[in-house]
Order: structure tokens, then sequence, then C-alpha cells
């Protein structure tokens, strides 16, 4: 990348580099370009880099302790310098802003631009005309279709126990009330089919509800996707345990306009954005350290909903206004990230 990118910039005039990837030491090519070139660079920092998840949640690291602690130790030797002189950062939450602050005095906040994941209204349009078919449930089969579409995985475990916990009381109080409703997780896991592991099924089958839950850890394509929120019985929006999460689903999930159920953490910016958007919509809150009186709220939300929603027939919900949700198209993000970028290339 570096060879590339330096072959890249000799051959004509570039104003500016951008790192948008997960892939952090690639963004230690940033301070690098800068100092051979002189051209300044932007990150976007869609997850945090250097973090203390695993360590102060005792969860097991994905690839194992020894992977994660070189990848650690990559990131406190680099982040500091590529953090030190980068010209602006974008942050998908507000709280990733705030730990950058925290950790590193020669900041100025003005240099932070929080975009979530933006939504586009367009691609549902597109939908009937690009004739998109998906294959993960048949919408006539007589069940309610629930739907997440997403990545799992531990850091959502809380939730999906709330939820899984809920579904086994309301089953013990009224044995037929759900026999009409299945849940599906779609695209869990990052890894190729072959390797992928499930992170639902087992949560599940501990709560005794797994005959209601199908998992599919293979990604889908894009429209497929979507095809399948836009016939959702009931879109599911599940959080993780970390407060600063701002699902990166959740515009799509606002914008196929169907009943949504969520469950985040209390402090997730995502709680905010979903009470400001009309429709129909259910949002449960929990704190990690206590859930007992967020599963009695998802209990009664459950109950609404499955009579609401229920086999009676599919309930259109009123469209979303534009002007609710303007701040979270993807044209405006887009606005808002090219100030980013003109900021730091002129100044």
């Amino acid at each position: 990348m570096l060879w590339k990118g330096s072959k890249l910039l000799r051959s004509r005039k570039i104003d500016l580099v951008y790192f948008s990837t997960t892939q952090f030491p690639l963004l230690i090519l940033g301070p690098i370009l800068r100092r051979v070139y002189g051209i300044p660079y932007v990150i976007d920092l869609q997850d945090p880099w250097l973090h203390d998840y695993y360590e102060s949640t005792g969860t097991f690291p994905p690839g194992g302790k020894i992977k994660h602690g070189i990848a650690r130790l990559m990131a406190r030797s680099f982040e500091p310098i590529v953090m030190r002189h980068a010209k602006e950062v974008i942050v998908v939450s507000p709280a990733y802003a705030e730990t950058l602050l925290k950790r590193y005095p020669f900041f100025r906040r003005e240099q932070f631009t929080t975009l979530p994941f933006g939504g586009s209204e367009s691609d549902f349009a597109l939908l009937s005309s690009l004739e998109v078919k998906h294959n993960v449930f048949n919408p006539n089969d007589g069940l309610d279709h629930w739907v997440y579409v997403g990545v799992a995985g531990d850091v959502m475990a809380p939730a999906l126990h709330l939820l899984f916990s809920a579904l086994r009381k309301i089953r013990e109080g009224a044995p037929d009330r759900l026999r009409h409703t299945m849940l599906h997780f779609i695209g869990t896991s990052y890894a190729p089919k072959s390797l992928a592991s499930k992170s639902v099924e087992p949560i599940a089958r501990a709560h005794g509800v797994a005959d209601l839950v199908e998992e599919r850890t293979d990604r889908i394509p894009y429209f497929e996707a979507l095809q399948c929120l836009a016939a959702a019985q009931v879109i599911l929006v599940i959080g993780s345990d970390a407060p600063g999460y701002s699902a990166s689903k959740l515009y799509p999930c606002i914008l196929a306009n169907r009943p949504l159920l969520a469950i985040l953490h209390e402090k997730s910016p995502a709680v905010k954005i979903l009470r400001g958007v009309s429709g129909q919509k259910e949002v449960v809150t929990f704190d990690p350290a206590s859930q007992e009186n967020a599963l009695v709220q998802l209990q009664a939300v459950l109950h609404r909903m499955l009579d609401l929603h229920g086999c009676t027939g599919r309930n259109e919900a009123p469209a979303i206004e534009s002007t609710q949700f303007a701040e979270y198209t993807a044209r405006e993000m887009t606005r808002r990230q090219c100030d980013v970028f003109d900021r730091a290339a002129i100044s």
C-alpha cells in the first residue's frame, strides 16, 4: 500500500489522503505520506483503535489473546503518532471523540466531526424496479418474520440474552403466544461460511427458545438485505454492550418503514436518533450491569408488538417524514464529509 500510494501521489496532484478502514495498521501510512509528500490526511474511525473492551469485560478476544495482545501493542505504539498529525477526525459516535480528546491534549474539539452511518432513500425505491429477491424466508408462509441484519458476536450478547429471556417468559405464561413467530438473524459473522461460528442460536438455545430463531452467519448482497427488511413483519435492531456503539444498519432499518424493535445500551447515541423519528417503533434500553427493569419493559413491549403486528395481517408503518430524517440521509452525510475534506485540504 505504501508503494502504490507513493506511486499515485507522484503521478498526479492530490490534495488529501482519506483513511476509512478498520484495518488500523494501514493508518500508519498517514504520517509517512505526510512527511514525504506534505499531504494532509483525515482519519475516519468507525470503531475505536486503542481500547480496553476485552480487558474490562473479561470477554475472550476474537483471534485469541496473543493476536489481540500484538494488535493492542501496535495500537499503543502507533495511535498517538497517527492522531497527532491528522488534520481532521471523523467518528461515528461522539463517545469516540470524547475518548480521544481526553487521551491526547493536542487535539482541538473542532477537529472532530461526528458522522453516523447514513441511509439512502433511493435504495429502497430501486427495490421494485430491480425485482430483487431473497431466499431467507417466505413472506407468505403464515408466519411472522422478525428480521435482524448485521454482525452479532459477544458484544451483543447482553441484548440477546435480554431478548431471549423475555421470549421465554412470554411462552411460559402463554405457550401458544409465539407459535407463529420466527426471528431471523442474517450475516452475523465476518468470517467465510466454512469458518464462521454461530453466536445467536447458542444464546437462544440456552434460554429454551432455539425453535424461534434461525441464524445465517454468511452475509447476503446489499439489496437482498434491504428486501429482507422491507418484507419483515418486524425489524430488530440489537445493540452492543458498549455505550458508544452506533448501529451501522440503523438508518436502512428506519427507511424500510416497517415496525421496529430496538434493544440498545441506555447511553447509545442510537437511542436519541430513534426516539426523534416517527413511525411504529419500540425502543428498550438496558444497563449491562442490571437488566431486571429492562426485562420487564421488554416483555410488555413484545406483547404489544405481537398484538399489533401478528398474523392478522401486514400493518404498514407510516412513512418517515423527510424533515425528521434529513440530517441522517446519505446526501447530508456526504455534504458534511465534503466540508471536512475542504477544511483539511485548505487549512
